[in-house]
């Protein structure tokens, strides 16, 4: 399945937004930090997007190319602007954006604070991609049939609020004490569905679907289907952020607990850990000062809780039962293998 439409509607959106007219034309550091931001990923959403219009049997692929490229979009500004909530350093190998930004300050005469100049910059530029997507789906929209339009419209507008809340929920939930976090497991599932899961694949499956003119059943078994698969990722994200190969990942290994995530391993290891490895677990997560072996001590606590071959076993079982419950629908082969190729592919990767 081609992408090189959706890469091209993405370059093209971003560009027009970072030159919307002569007099507002956005600063080099930016939009070429924004740029390359733009670049590096798997487009697992536009693909799985545009897997299910093929699967339900679409034929309006342009709209289908810019809804998914407004997927896209959305998940670059989402990542541009948690770095910013996480501090992170890197994002794919490279400076996160904010980062970039704060070099860019520093090596200049510009006034201010570097470090603030960084995070501004970032979540204007942020700004600036969300802006420009209501443009993007408009164009979409108007591909194809009135109504398609609109539910797919709608349906992004759902993901986005959606995705937002549960960023919102996990940040809470990181600046709860861990000795007040009585439902842990309850709460990691909730940002695991709304955060990740929303975005990542329940709504590309769904949006991509409507887009076909899918009846409302089928899409809800799709729905149901990308919740399955979304959970999966985000385990899959939770194992590398403790024991990825940074060479791979782009990203050192531990940094969820140096920024203090309160995953679903976490909270697995915590129920079962001695009150030493508690203490340690305590002292570790959410310290950003912390030195290798401590971040090394609390990786192998969480590892020799079996928290990690948990994970592995309910990825299994979540994208076996996504696969279930797609095999329900009547889908055409070439969707039907595509999707389970990415699903596969995104539940057991290795970046």
């Amino acid at each position: 399945m081609s992408i090189e439409r959706v890469e091209d509607l993405i370059g093209t959106t971003l560009r027009t937004a970072l030159n919307p007219t002569d007099d507002a034309s956005v600063p080099d550091d930016v939009a070429d930090g924004l740029l390359a931001a733009s670049t590096g990923g798997k487009r697992f959403r536009a693909r799985l997007l545009l897997a299910a219009h093929t699967a339900f049997g679409g034929a309006d692929r342009e709209a289908a190319d810019r809804y998914a490229a407004a997927i896209e979009l959305f998940q670059l500004a989402a990542l541009v602007h948690d770095d910013v909530l996480d501090g992170s350093d890197t994002r794919r190998g490279r400076a996160s954006l904010h980062r970039a930004l704060e070099s860019a300050h520093g090596r200049t005469s510009r006034e201010g604070d570097s470090a603030w100049s960084g995070i501004s910059g970032a979540v204007l530029a942020g700004d600036l991609v969300l802006v420009a997507l209501p443009g993007l789906l408009a164009a979409g929209a108007a591909e194809t049939a009135a109504e398609r339009g609109a539910s797919a419209t709608a349906l992004f507008a759902e993901m986005g609020a959606t995705c937002t809340a549960g960023q919102i929920l996990d940040m809470r939930l990181a600046e709860t004490p861990l000795a007040a976090l009585t439902a842990w497991e309850e709460d990691a599932r909730r940002v695991m569905l709304a955060k990740t899961a929303s975005y990542t694949a329940e709504h590309p499956l769904a949006i991509g679907a409507t887009l076909a003119g899918a009846a409302p059943a089928p899409i809800a078994t799709a729905r149901e289907a990308g919740r399955r698969l979304g959970i999966a990722f985000q385990l899959r994200d939770d194992i590398l952020g403790l024991v990825g190969d940074e060479t791979v990942t782009g990203k050192p290994a531990g940094d969820d607990i140096v920024e203090g995530k309160r995953t679903l391993l976490v909270a697995w290891a915590w129920a079962d850990a001695a009150q030493e490895d508690r203490a340690a677990l305590a002292q570790t997560l959410g310290d950003r000062a912390a030195d290798a072996p401590r971040v090394s001590r609390a990786v192998e606590i969480i590892r020799s809780s079996g928290a990690l071959t948990r994970a592995e076993a309910e990825i299994a079982v979540h994208v076996d039962a996504a696969m279930s419950l797609l095999d329900t629908l009547e889908l055409t082969d070439a969707g039907r293998d595509e999707i389970s190729t990415l699903a596969r592919a995104a539940a057991f990767r290795d970046a």
